[in-house]
């Protein structure tokens, strides 16, 4: 873990993937590494392990941040099922102008104008100034269809790079003790 995070930290994200998805689910760093993993996988374009590695976490956690990243690279890889990922992860954080944000661009690039509509508005008030959520939101009013390639080589998703689940823990201990592994 400590190698591939190592790895990560410089920016060396194939030599990363090698050693985070050598970490075994007894270990416990093994939710890092799989969030790490999944980003990694994302940094170097192979989408399709980035969802793997999301997909996996997600199912042992629900934090938001790791449903946005799943969203964000189903998104990327053309998987059908990145907004629900993406609405889950604002359910879980409504407050968090990247979510509604990511979400509002997979229904743009759907070409549901009138979906994406609130969620832009969403961010904008949570992030007053936003000038990409602004000039998208203004493509969905127009109702302006996304030329091919022309968003997606803007790269405007946001993904999430910090993963702390001690709260989420926390929380579910309260809510059902006898829940916990």
């Amino acid at each position: 873990y400590e190698l591939g995070s190592l790895y990560y930290s410089r920016h060396e994200y194939r030599s990363a993937t090698e050693w985070l998805a050598r970490v075994a689910p007894a270990d416990a760093h093994f939710r890092q590494a799989l969030f790490r993993l999944g980003l990694a996988h994302y940094h170097t374009g192979d989408y399709k392990l980035s969802v793997e590695a999301f997909t996996r976490l997600s199912q042992a956690i629900s934090l938001s941040e790791v449903l946005n990243n799943l969203g964000v690279a189903q998104l990327r890889s053309g998987d059908p099922q990145a907004i629900g990922s993406l609405r889950k992860a604002i359910e879980g954080d409504p407050a968090d102008p990247d979510y509604s944000f990511n979400a509002g661009l997979a229904l743009y690039r759907k070409g549901d104008f009138e979906a994406a509509i609130p969620l832009l508005e969403s961010t904008l008030a949570r992030k007053p100034g936003d000038e990409t959520a602004e000039r998208l939101l203004d493509k969905c009013q127009r109702k302006e269809a996304a030329r091919p390639g022309e968003l997606r080589s803007e790269a405007l998703e946001r993904i999430k790079e910090n993963y702390d689940e001690t709260a989420w823990f926390q929380l579910k201990a309260l809510i059902d003790p006898s829940g916990l592994k």
